[in-house]
């Protein structure tokens, strides 16, 4: 049973037991990331997540890591474009342990200005090698187009001039500001005990700021057409295709979800047997849903060489065209229902993932569905659903395109051209 609790000092407590386990999870999720950054401090939430590792009253960051090891568990964070989570997984005996680093690193950093610079060259380093990954550069590319003019456009690691500007007065600034009481959601999932986790949370916690915190506003619907490029010196070109999809909480999410493993989430979707089984032009075409709490996209990610760039973009038409004029069957819908329920309930046997679903659940829209809606919501989708859906996500002729590769600038005017004119 989900248990949700707002704790007296405003800290949201959201649980699961499992006691057929032996671990617990716990994360501790705070509503802000790079949506609440601005051009200056681009990459601050992302750099305090590093900096929560350096230091406390109590502990270095060598202590913090051999208190870490001595639970036998781990400790980890990371920052999203809407939260910034720290998390841990360990033995249900080492609970305590946990929640203790946990509420140190989280309410008493020093943020030592030596500990500061370092950190900051290994963002820097965290950024060079982000960018010698195609894959990695493209998420950030199509965020620069499709949510162009938004906060939700800048990089989560910052860019190299913000993260130069980025001092010890800006990130207490920001630190003061969102991580506080009322901004945090603290996620446990796993083999605890029901009668005294709320104490143990509250007294573990209780020393947190409580200042009342600036609701960040949503980016609506957000979905700008458009194109972005970059030439490297790499292999094949590597391209991602953004269509506009739908947000976290949105009554269509299973139906998406399932359209998604139609077409390209699976190795017997659409475009896998078409474009690389059957015709041999790729390594790899996968298609994924980018959820946000007020908007999304639904992108198909593929890399390619140059000579077969036309004829991909053929059957890429093709395979939606044909989505559009005759629809999904009945057994593409029936294996896509299976593969997320067979995922979802899988996730519900480990605590890690658990936690994870319950704290992205608040985060995004401040509720939990049950198991059983869940399984409903899946089983309920229907043909004529995922069709009507199929209308939405790529009947309203906008794409944003982002490329990578040698000649980047040349080949992504070429598909975007062809794309427009006959999607």
């Amino acid at each position: 049973m989900i248990e949700k609790k707002v704790l007296k000092n405003g800290i949201t407590l959201i649980s699961k037991q499992m006691p057929y386990v032996r671990s617990v999870s716990i994360g501790c999720w705070f509503k802000t990331g790079s949506i609440n950054e601005n051009e200056t401090n681009n990459g601050v939430a992302h750099l305090i997540e590093h900096m929560l590792f350096k230091g406390t009253k109590t502990k270095d960051f060598k202590a913090i890591a051999v208190f870490t090891d001595k639970m036998g568990g781990e400790l980890n964070a990371f920052t999203s474009k809407e939260s910034t989570c720290f998390y841990t997984s360990v033995l249900e005996k080492h609970m305590n342990d946990a929640l203790e680093i946990l509420s140190d690193i989280i309410i008493n950093p020093l943020f030592l200005n030596e500990e500061i610079e370092k950190e900051k060259s290994v963002v820097l380093e965290e950024i060079n090698l982000y960018e010698d990954s195609p894959e990695d550069l493209l998420i950030d590319m199509t965020s620069e187009v499709v949510f162009r003019g938004t906060p939700l456009m800048r990089p989560i690691l910052g860019t190299k001039e913000s993260i130069g500007r980025l001092n010890r007065q800006s990130i207490l600034e920001y630190y003061n500001k969102h991580y506080v009481a009322k901004n945090l959601i603290i996620s446990v999932a796993g083999n605890f005990d029901e009668r005294t986790l709320e104490n143990t949370i509250y007294n573990k916690f209780k020393n947190i700021k409580d200042e009342e915190i600036i609701k960040q506003e949503g980016i609506s619907n957000c979905f700008n057409a458009g194109i972005l490029s970059k030439n490297k010196d790499i292999e094949g070109n590597h391209f991602n295709i953004s269509f506009p999809g739908i947000s976290y909480d949105s009554a269509e999410v299973y139906q998406i979800m399932a359209l998604n493993n139609i077409v390209g989430g699976s190795v017997s979707s659409r475009l896998f047997q078409r474009i690389r089984e059957k015709n041999g032009l790729v390594y790899s075409i996968d298609t994924s849903n980018n959820f946000l709490s007020d908007s999304g996209t639904f992108d198909i990610e593929y890399s390619v060489n140059d000579d077969n760039i036309d004829e991909l973009n053929k059957l890429l038409v093709s395979e939606i065209d044909q989505l559009r004029k005759d629809g999904i069957t009945e057994e593409e819908l029936y294996i896509a229902k299976e593969q997320l329920l067979s995922s979802y309930l899988l996730g519900l046997e480990d605590s890690v993932s658990v936690m994870n679903w319950l704290g992205r659940s608040i985060i995004h829209s401040d509720r939990v569905k049950t198991e059983k809606e869940v399984e409903n919501n899946i089983e309920k989708i229907t043909v004529e659903q995922v069709n009507n859906l199929i209308k939405i996500v790529f009947g309203k002729g906008k794409i944003a395109l982002t490329a990578v590769g040698k000649k980047a600038d040349i080949n992504s005017k070429r598909v975007y051209e062809y794309l427009t004119n006959n999607i």
